[in-house]
């Protein structure tokens, strides 16, 4: 009767949601078998409050199955679902766990930006459990880019404090462990705190938390050389992954398993766990996760004395971890884009209002000259000379302009030719009107030289825009064009103050961009406000 009554229970939709995190916990192939009924009654009976938490334990669910690209999807849907009931709690939860994802998947960049999103919207809402969390997957998206470790331990810190002054004691627990790993020096502490972590989880039947305390654990313990306490630790989580598959914790379980055999001169054991691992990988399509075990492979082998084999998971390594430093560099370019867009969103409603009365007059103008640049399709000079002055001033609050030159051009050409030299012209021309709000105009000026006017803006605003379109163009895969190709601009900004000609405006913007090229180039350089 009992079973049959929860069977009951946890039809209902209502029911299914507030039991959803531990439901998964310990069950989430149950979770997914019951999840799509309870959402069909959620939504004939308008209940879009559950139908969101529904979907957002849907995507941790498909996570943990390592359905990654389900996973991403249903997070998205519940983030749309979360907007729609302007419930910023959720809204910063799915924006998090989006991030979250990022973060597994080695996109530390979008993660990076992704959390930092959530983490305001959590203290609106006065959500520090949210806050918490969000702090602790900014450390693991630190820790994943070499050289920022200091940050990462700053994040985990916080989360631990945060942790500790609610009374989460397994969270703060873990979050010493972070702070451990991240910090080698203090193993012993991340020992007992692993192991204080993994007893608490068992108590609380969270399996997964338990599995991933034991490796953590194991991975202390064999930093001080307690080997056989390692062994027992991930025997441990062996037998636990048994009952609750998840393909990430067995592929940290195989890793944990092949520094403890290194570390004990096993190497041939030791390669033949982390072989397995790195299959999972593949399988998974998890590149971040496989060029750490390829590392610890090309270390195992070169131990059982394959020194063959050894430099071939190396070389692996290095032509994966270079894939993806290039993706991560490509993401960080659409991430720059995609900030942009934001902020031509954001003056959506300003353009509509300017748009009567200058959009008939440029009309007239574009049908009486030939006002654009038949390379880039930006406006050309005739053009910007003949906006330029009504632009910036007549009573609109003054704007900015800014003078962009193209560095080196001329080596560009010599090296690479023309040919190539015209279709940086191009893509720069396509960068331009991608990277700038509608209100906003560009204009090639003149040959490897542009200009931008903002319309309405502040110094710091403009000075912002300019440094993320130099970031921009930096970043493009250049070399895509022609082989180690590499193009930078340098850009030369002026503010119009009130009543100051166009003319002193411009020259100032061109003495600005003057001294960033004397200033090594691949820079921007704002002008000093004109007091007189």
């Amino acid at each position: 009767m009992r079973a049959a009554s929860q069977r009951s229970d946890l039809d209902d939709p209502r029911t299914l949601a507030d039991r959803a995190k531990r439901l998964i916990e310990q069950d989430s192939a149950k979770y997914l078998e019951r999840v799509d009924n309870a959402l069909a009654a959620a939504r004939a009976a308008g209940q879009a409050d559950i139908e969101m938490q529904l979907v957002y334990y849907q995507a941790c669910a498909y996570d943990i199955q390592g359905r990654f690209e389900d996973a991403d999807a249903a997070m998205a849907r519940a983030h749309q679902l979360a907007a729609a009931l302007t419930d910023l709690s959720w809204q910063a939860k799915t924006i998090g766990g989006l991030g979250g994802f990022l973060v597994a998947h080695g996109d530390s960049a979008g993660a990076i930006e992704l959390l930092e999103k959530s983490l305001p919207m959590y203290r609106a809402a006065n959500n520090r459990l949210g806050e918490a969390a969000t702090f602790n997957n900014l450390g693991f998206a630190y820790l994943n880019m070499r050289g920022l470790e200091e940050r990462a331990i700053e994040f985990f810190k916080n989360a631990r404090q945060i942790w500790t002054e609610e009374g989460a004691r397994p969270e703060s627990a873990l979050a010493l462990d972070n702070i451990a790993c991240a910090e080698l020096a203090l193993a012993a502490r991340a020992l007992a705190a692993a192991e204080q972590a993994y007893r608490e989880a068992d108590e609380q039947a969270v399996p997964r938390a338990a599995i991933d305390a034991r490796i953590a654990f194991a991975g202390a313990a064999t930093l001080l050389g307690l080997y056989a306490e390692a062994f027992a630790r991930l025997e441990d989580a062996g037998r636990q992954l048994a009952r609750n598959p998840s393909v990430v914790l067995q592929i940290e379980m195989l890793l944990g398993f092949g520094r403890l055999l290194r570390a004990t001169d096993s190497g041939a054991e030791a390669a033949a766990r982390l072989r397995q691992a790195e299959q999972l990988t593949i399988d998974s399509n998890l590149p971040v996760h496989r060029t750490r075990v390829l590392r610890e492979l090309s270390a195992a082998l070169e131990l059982a004395g394959d020194l063959v084999g050894s430099l071939r998971a190396f070389r692996l390594y290095h032509q994966l971890a270079e894939q993806l430093r290039d993706r991560d560099a490509e993401r960080q370019a659409q991430a720059l884009n995609g900030r942009l867009a934001v902020e031509r969103a954001q003056h959506a409603a300003e353009v509509e209002r300017l748009r009567a009365t200058w959009l008939e007059e440029q009309n007239r103008i574009l049908a009486e000259h030939a006002l654009e640049d038949g390379l880039t399709g930006l406006a050309n000079r005739r053009a910007f000379d003949a906006r330029v002055g009504d632009f910036l001033g007549r009573g609109r609050g003054g704007g900015a302009l800014a003078l962009i030159d193209i560095d080196h051009f001329k080596s560009i050409n010599d090296s690479h030719s023309h040919l190539i030299g015209d279709e940086v012209l191009r893509r720069l021309g396509a960068l331009l009107r991608a990277g700038v709000r509608d209100l906003d105009f560009a204009a090639r000026v003149g040959g490897e030289e542009f200009a931008l006017l903002f319309g309405g803006v502040e110094r710091d605003r403009a000075l912002a825009a300019c440094e993320r379109l130099r970031e921009l163009v930096a970043a493009q895969p250049w070399s895509e064009i022609s082989p180690e190709l590499k193009v930078t601009i340098s850009i030369g900004l002026a503010v119009v103050q009130p009543h100051e000609d166009t003319r002193d405006a411009l020259a100032r913007a061109d003495q600005a961009l003057y001294r960033a090229k004397e200033g090594g180039r691949d820079r921007v350089v704002a002008a000093a406000e004109n007091r007189a």
